[in-house]
């Protein structure tokens, strides 16, 4: 007969299995034999008794195997399951039938025990069930899968099954297929992983993961010993071995839940650890037990603090143990070598010293992060066998440190000192047996300049709201050159990062007093304006000009005008020119009074000259001039400073004395301006003033 039965969704119940190897508590009732009633499966009753009906139970009911999970491919393990079902009410025709639950509808695949003859009450057993079915032609074994249990009932007219009642159980004949990784085995120390990955199971497929799959390895140590390992949610597994000396042998099994593969190892894996001559650090492990034993802990001269103590003893210990492993490599017993002689090394260095005053190693003393009113020192470290108690730092050769550091610490910020004055710092090393030699160092603070840079900013914007020329109100051109010059001067000592505050305050001053003198320069009485006087109302065309033409440009050193190559023409950008004088005076003129001058990045007023200090060899001076509208163009002067005669023919120093001027306001303004060659008087020894000044005179 045909038995078809609409699938259920048996695997939710199948998924309720209680965890594989767990397994069922067996009876332990003495079953009595009983009728084998169409089937080669021996049938046992277990026991016989009144039923409770209150419940009214179905008629067959508590289906279970054990195990649920087996293998009758011949290996012996796991061959045979034990079948236990309860008859809860005495039947006339009873069986037990097997379908395929891997199929869309539950498919018969035939029966294992069918009662024709009438069964009554109780619990019943069929034992070591190996697969084997009845269809409706032959018995044979059903082929590994999943499937499940559906019992029958009825009587002589008809029958029906329960198949609320089912019971799955997996058919697996086959073998976890795995394999090893390359290489199966890595050994550290004493012990060794043996790794590898699991490919495939029908316990996989069916469960979803690798929890029916175990690994375990076998190996002989006095008696064969088991190692199980553990296996990955991405099926690669590892498993903990120890490793002896020599050769080593290890089975590995990859097994399933139906215990295929517990009988033969999957795999074998082999590995021969190779003895090592440990003489050489044996023998050093007994030197540094000899130097421990013969030494003494405490902080006297001679003696070892215990924190050397201590980590010579632990040295010791870890080249024990490479010693005691049969296992190790030689690489690892030479690197044991190797820092145990460190290790000693280190304890001879840590013995307390006698007392000796500090030395510095090789460095000296820096300065760094210099403000208006403080300094960061550093400095390197010192050393003394009985060690540093720190450092000393004095100010201006004082007798009192200003402060006083760790013998950790190697830098100090000293602070509260005066803008722009020179300091000296001394750094000295010190211990209970005396002090090092000083360190010394030199430095200027910041001066404080925000005076000066507020004065400059006044006198250019006087400079430049201010005209030259003879008429009412406007200046004569040596008052606007003295003025101009002054300028140059206070924007050179701005400039200088080390300049020191009683300069600042000089130049201050200095600027304070041209500023004066050259408001009492104002022209307060008309006069013809001169014939190369400009116009500026009617130099204004209503348009920003973009000239950025130079309308002269002219090098003084030590009273001389130098030569350009080529001659100056307002069309040429490049010039060179040679001196051997250490500083020269550059003065340039623009043909648009709009213009502006920059001399290698500092402004410059429009005719005024500025004092540049040479290096010997070549020097490049930037010239920028900017128009009215923005246009800039960039002209180049390369001096050649070359090296001076030590015995000129020629007067050493040359004197200028304009016996008009004495007294006069512009008087140290015109010495300066003489002295490096920028203006030059006549030839009866005047200079005249309060004319207008046309350019240096060829007398």
């Amino acid at each position: 007969m045909t038995r078809a039965i609409s699938r259920n969704k048996w695997l939710v119940c199948f998924l309720t299995l209680v965890v594989f190897f767990a397994g069922l508590t067996p009876f332990v009732v003495k079953a009595q034999p009983n009728k084998d009633i169409s089937s080669n499966h021996q049938l046992n009753q277990m026991y016989m008794g009144p039923m409770n009906m209150a419940d009214e139970p179905d008629a067959v009911t508590d289906i279970q195997l054990d195990p649920k999970f087996f293998s009758p491919n011949g290996d012996g393990a796991a061959k045979t399951t034990d079948i236990t079902y309860t008859i809860n009410q005495a039947l006339d025709y009873f069986s037990l039938d097997v379908y395929d639950a891997e199929t869309e509808t539950l498919t018969w695949k035939g029966t294992i025990v069918e009662i024709k003859t009438g069964i009554g009450v109780g619990r019943y057993i069929v034992r070591e069930w190996d697969a084997s079915v009845t269809d409706l032609m032959d018995q044979y074994v059903l082929d590994e899968g999943s499937y499940v249990i559906i019992p029958w009932f009825g009587d002589s007219t008809s029958i029906s099954h329960i198949q609320s009642q089912q019971a799955p159980f997996v058919i697996d004949n086959h073998a976890p297929v795995s394999e090893l990784d390359e290489p199966a085995i890595t050994v550290t120390g004493n012990e060794g992983v043996i790794s590898g990955l699991v490919r495939s199971d029908l316990m996989i497929d069916i469960v979803g993961d690798y929890s029916a799959i175990r690994v375990f390895a076998l190996y002989e140590s006095n008696g064969w010993k088991q190692a199980d390992g553990i296996i990955h949610s991405d099926g690669s597994f590892q498993i903990k071995v120890p490793v002896s000396a020599g050769y080593n042998s290890f089975g590995v099994y990859v097994y399933d839940a139906a215990l295929n593969g517990v009988k033969h190892p999957a795999h074998v894996v082999e590995y021969t650890a190779v003895q090592v001559d440990k003489t050489m650090l044996m023998t050093r492990i007994a030197e540094a037990q000899k130097l421990l034993d013969e030494t003494e802990e405490g902080y006297l001269p001679g003696q070892y603090p215990p924190i050397a103590r201590a980590d010579l003893t632990t040295a010791i210990a870890v080249a024990q143990v490479v010693v005691d492993n049969a296992a190790a490599t030689e690489v690892e017993v030479t690197n044991a070598v190797q820092v145990l002689e460190e290790a000693v090394i280190s304890y001879r260095a840590m013995i307390v010293p006698e007392p000796d005053a500090p030395v510095w190693r090789d460095g000296e003393l820096t300065v760094y992060d210099v403000t208006q009113n403080s300094v960061g020192l550093g400095w390197p470290e010192a050393e003394a066998r009985a060690g540093i108690s720190g450092y000393h730092i004095y100010v201006n050769q004082d007798s009192v440190p200003v402060a006083t550091v760790s013998s950790s610490v190697y830098s100090h910020t000293i602070i509260d000192l005066q803008p722009g004055t020179p300091y000296t710092f001394t750094v000295v090393a010190f211990n209970a047996a005396g002090v090092s030699p000083g360190l010394n160092g030199m430095v200027t603070t910041w001066a404080d300049k925000a005076s000066l840079q507020n004065k400059l900013n006044e006198a250019r914007n006087r400079y430049d709201s201010t005209r030259e020329g003879s008429a009412n109100g406007q200046f004569p051109a040596i008052a606007r050159a003295a003025f101009a010059m002054a300028i140059g001067t206070a924007q050179s000592v701005l400039d200088q990062s080390d300049v020191t505050q009683i300069i600042v305050d000089e130049a201050f001053a200095a600027l304070e007093k041209a500023l004066i003198d050259y408001n009492k320069a104002v022209i307060t009485q008309v006069s013809p304006p001169s014939d190369d006087s400009v116009d500026y109302a009617s130099s204004n065309t209503g348009s920003y000009s973009n000239d950025t033409d130079i309308q002269s440009l002219e090098l003084m050193a030590e009273g001389t005008l130098l030569t350009l190559n080529p001659v100056f023409h307002n069309g040429i950008t490049r010039y060179t020119a040679e001196t051997t004088a250490a500083q020269i005076g550059i003065k340039v003129a623009v043909k648009h009074h709009a213009a502006t001058i920059q001399v290698n990045g500092t402004a410059l007023l429009n005719g005024s000259a500025r004092v540049i200090t040479l290096q010997e060899g070549e020097n490049l001076i930037e010239l920028a001039v900017r128009a009215e509208d923005g246009t800039t163009k960039i002209y180049q002067v390369v001096i050649q400073r070359k090296h001076a005669d030590p015995h000129p023919n020629g007067p050493s120093e040359i004197v200028h004395h304009f016996h008009d001027i004495v007294g006069h306001w512009s008087e140290s303004q015109v010495l300066e301006a003489a002295d490096l060659g920028l203006i030059r008087g006549y030839p009866d020894g005047s200079f005249k003033p309060d004319q207008p000044l046309a350019g240096p005179s060829s007398s």
